[in-house]
């Protein structure tokens, strides 16, 4: 937590209370959770990015994302055996959220402290880690090396 707290403000990273857990669904560890800690960071990245709205044709230029709020539980066994429990709330990030957890569990192993890795996968790598794989969902890079967001509002 100390490494948490020399890097991230009050804003950034939260301890909340144990029936945050509650939230988590079907799992069975909820009554074994140490701590939980909301963790609100805004990804980083060197370049724009540009919401288009297709039925509209509106393109809005933006400079960073929203803050991607993630509530991170840890069991009593953590880290020696029990790995930190997951859930992103903030809508904008829902089509990632597969990856993210997917992501995030990666840096996880048995005995190793990742609160630190993960602040600095979501701050610094979230983004390129997302589109490594070319186009993703409604992502893509344009000719600029700008990032693309398309969606569909209602008209």
């Amino acid at each position: 937590m100390e490494s948490l707290e020399s890097i991230l403000n009050a804003t950034e990273c939260e301890i909340l209370q144990k029936e945050e857990a509650l939230k988590f669904e079907s799992n069975d560890l909820k009554e074994h959770i140490s701590f939980v800690i909301k963790l609100n960071l805004v990804p980083q990245s060197d370049r724009k990015f540009i919401l288009i709205d297709i039925p509209k044709d509106i393109y809005v230029e933006l400079r960073s994302l929203p803050a991607l709020e993630l509530i991170v539980a840890l069991p009593e066994t953590y880290p020696s055996a029990g790995k930190p429990l997951l859930l992103s709330t903030t809508q904008f990030y829902n089509p990632f959220k597969e990856m993210l957890y997917e992501k995030l569990n990666e840096k996880w192993s048995e005995d190793m402290l990742v609160l630190y890795e993960y602040v600095c996968f979501l701050q610094e790598e979230f983004i390129n880690a997302y589109l490594e794989g070319g186009t993703q969902n409604n992502f893509k890079t344009n000719d600029k090396g700008n990032i693309e967001i398309s969606f569909n509002s209602s008209a």
